[in-house]
């Protein structure tokens, strides 16, 4: 009988003694929790597979001393022919893994001698290694004549990883008799084929116009708000009055937000 209520009395000792070291235990990992939370990207400090605080490694946001900074490789004012000038400006990313979903740049036209004439902001994606040409239309300078053309990429800081474009866009053109001096309305058709797997949504094509020495003297642009799988589109290019001369070259690009096709 002694034998009996001894052991029951440890079995109740251990049962408190079990409740007691749970407790303890919760208590210790609630507060290692508290202390030492799971890192996120968005913590403000370096942890987890991180390389800089809340970027790299496993995070979107990409270090800023691991990016290449934008190529502003060249901008010219460029003839519209309606007593307007139209300006476009080659950019290039040389980030082979990371894009910016939105910067802001700043074009300024100049006069002969170099006085400002007027400026515009505007804002544009960047998908990565992409070269890019930016297209300002219509830009009015009150009859001054313009010469010159500067672009300024405002901010750069906020490199996102994002997978490259896998889209396969052909843009061929059509041949058609054209004469860019003498045309009242000089046109240009190329058509668009849509050969990726996906559709496609706000595609911006723009042709530039090269003299002979592969400087751009005009362009135009367009917007593509869709182009599904396997669509061929029509595109014509217009001019509203006769250019100063015919080009040598024709080059053509086209681009869409990476970020939108890949959230």
């Amino acid at each position: 009988m002694l034998y009996l209520m001894s052991n029951w009395r440890t079995k109740r000792q251990l049962s408190y003694l079990s409740v007691v070291l749970i407790i303890i235990l919760i208590l210790a990992l609630g507060s290692y929790w508290y202390w030492h939370p799971q890192p996120t990207c968005f913590d403000g400090q370096k942890n987890g597979t991180e390389t800089g605080v809340d970027c790299g490694g496993s995070c979107q946001k990409a270090c800023l001393n691991k990016t290449l900074s934008l190529k502003v490789i060249w901008t010219r004012v460029l003839e519209s022919g309606d007593g307007r000038y139209d300006v476009a400006s080659m950019i290039e990313n040389f980030n082979a893994d990371v894009g910016l979903k939105e910067i802001t740049y700043l074009l300024r036209i100049y006069d002969s001698q170099g006085a400002l004439i007027t400026s515009k902001t505007g804002l544009t994606y960047v998908n990565p290694r992409e070269k890019f040409v930016i297209f300002e239309p219509g830009l009015v300078t009150d009859k001054r004549l313009a010469r010159s053309a500067t672009l300024e990429i405002m901010s750069q800081s906020d490199w996102l990883k994002t997978p490259a474009l896998s889209a396969t866009v052909v843009l061929e053109r059509v041949i058609e008799p054209v004469n860019f001096t003498t045309d009242a309305v000089p046109r240009l058709h190329y058509r668009l084929i849509n050969n990726s797997l996906e559709p496609l949504s706000d595609l911006a094509v723009a042709i530039i116009l090269n003299d002979d020495k592969q400087n751009a003297y005009a362009g135009s642009k367009t917007l593509v708000e869709s182009l599904a799988k396997g669509e061929i589109r029509d595109l014509y290019f217009t001019w509203p009055t006769p250019l100063s001369r015919n080009p040598a070259s024709i080059d053509t690009y086209w681009r869409f937000n990476g970020f939108s096709h890949n959230p």
